[in-house]
């Protein structure tokens, strides 16, 4: 996802993750917080059956322990999704 153009860092620690939204990737420049892109893309993960927990403009992720390779692989590709939609939403190319 670090080459998402939405997608400033990403985070891990062990199954947890966060993925940080910003505005301009090169400046590493973060949405105004009036824009609330982070609980857009958490509305667009919920309309897609994906768990993400929205903290500003972070998203963040914490599967079950118990979750098999064809699960993740899902899951990453409905994040792709969720954060293309966002993308579009904010006009971020």
């Amino acid at each position: 996802f670090e080459n998402h153009p939405l997608v400033g860092e990403v985070r891990t620690v062990g199954m947890l993750g966060a993925i940080e939204l910003v505005e301009d990737k090169d400046k590493r420049k973060f949405f105004d917080s009036s824009k609330k892109v982070g609980d857009t893309c958490r509305d667009f993960c919920f309309e897609n059956n994906l768990v993400m927990r929205a903290l500003h403009d972070a998203m963040v992720v914490s599967p079950p322990l118990t979750i098999t390779v064809e699960q993740i692989d899902e899951m990453f590709d409905l994040v792709k999704l969720c954060l293309d939609l966002t993308a579009d939403k904010f006009g971020i190319s």
